[in-house]
């Protein structure tokens, strides 16, 4: 895409040179339709928000690999200089 720009109504335009194309995208906002309603009524609620869920667990995976990381930082400089003594 080479240029995208809005127009005075609110439409995007999408231009595009090599391929010589122009595109215009519309956003409009409407009334749910009666199939995405139904849906959601199916769908179980929890107690709890996903990302009370989520983000802890990848902190901790990121500390627990932070510590696998330095342990074996660690490692290779005990390595290190047990092959600098040898």
């Amino acid at each position: 895409m080479q240029w995208l720009t809005t127009d005075s109504e609110g439409n995007i335009i999408m231009a595009e040179e090599k391929a010589n194309a122009l595109a215009i995208a519309t956003i409009t906002a409407g009334q749910p339709q009666s199939n995405q309603q139904s849906i959601a009524a199916s769908i179980p609620e929890l107690g709890f928000d996903y990302v009370q869920v989520v983000a802890p667990s990848i902190t901790g995976l990121l500390v627990i690999v932070a510590f696998f990381y330095c342990k074996g930082v660690i490692d290779l400089r005990r390595a290190s200089n047990q092959a600098r003594k040898i």
